[in-house]
């Protein structure tokens, strides 16, 4: 298991601090050199890119932090087996595209109901229909493209399984309810028997600009494991929303 389950935005904040750090110094160059009066719009914009990467650090440092602090301390901790990998693949590539889907469409039928009722509120309905076509396109391109590089990394995903208190890491990607604005909404366990793999299926939400976000991650528990997950439901009550709001 990786000790930053989130490396690259690490470098991509890193980058984009360096980015905005030579902005604001290349302005500050072009004031005393030059006397060039658009030094101010450079560190303008060099001051929102370095901005970024600061921002972008920070938060991706503290995802990388509760990471490790949340493995550390595992409930449960297995390898898949061959016959369950392809099952938990599957199963997770499913709940991925449905969810994706449905939001897509979502975003593409209100793009659909603005561009027909444009002519009330556009001067040139014929243009605004446009780019309300082009922004439909757009978001169907992204989600095809972040999709798709989604399943292929839950495809190459590690088979090592981590259950804790705040969060699972399954084929390779870490999942947190323990963070601030996130809490688990849905719960749910079919014990395994003779003829399979019990399932654990947990819901979170994560709250986002446009409202509570839901991701669904399933996990399938060998029978030999099956005995200590009344245990770990037990463990993540606390977690769920509707029992926080009870304590209160």
């Amino acid at each position: 298991m990786p000790r930053n389950i989130y490396s690259k935005p690490l470098i991509v904040a890193a980058i984009l601090f360096i980015t905005g750090l030579s902005m604001l110094i290349g302005s500050l160059w072009l004031e005393v050199e030059t006397g060039d009066t658009n030094y101010f719009g450079l560190a303008t914009i060099g001051f929102m890119i370095g901005l970024s990467g600061v921002i972008t650090w920070i938060i991706f440092g503290k995802v990388n932090r509760q990471f490790r602090k949340t493995m550390s301390h595992p409930l449960l901790r297995y390898q898949l087996s061959e016959s369950a990998i392809k099952d938990v693949v599957d199963k997770n590539v499913k709940e991925l595209w449905s969810t994706n889907t449905a939001s897509l469409v979502l975003i593409v039928f209100f793009c659909i109901l603005f561009g027909l009722f444009g002519f009330l509120f556009a001067d040139d309905w014929g243009l605004f229909a446009m780019i309300c076509l082009g922004i439909a396109l757009v978001m169907t391109g992204a989600f095809w493209i972040i999709t798709t590089y989604r399943v292929r990394k839950l495809r190459r995903g590690s088979h090592e399984v981590v259950i804790a208190e705040q969060g699972v890491y399954v084929l390779g990607h870490y999942h947190s309810w323990g963070l601030q604005g996130s809490w688990i909404s849905d719960l749910h366990y079919t014990p395994a028997d003779n003829f399979g793999d019990g399932e654990l299926r947990i819901t979170y939400s994560v709250v986002t600009q446009a409202g509570p976000k839901d991701e669904t991650v399933i996990l399938m528990i060998p029978l030999e494991q099956d005995p200590k997950i009344p245990a770990i439901l037990e463990a993540l009550k606390p977690y769920q929303r509707l029992l926080r709001k009870k304590k209160k």
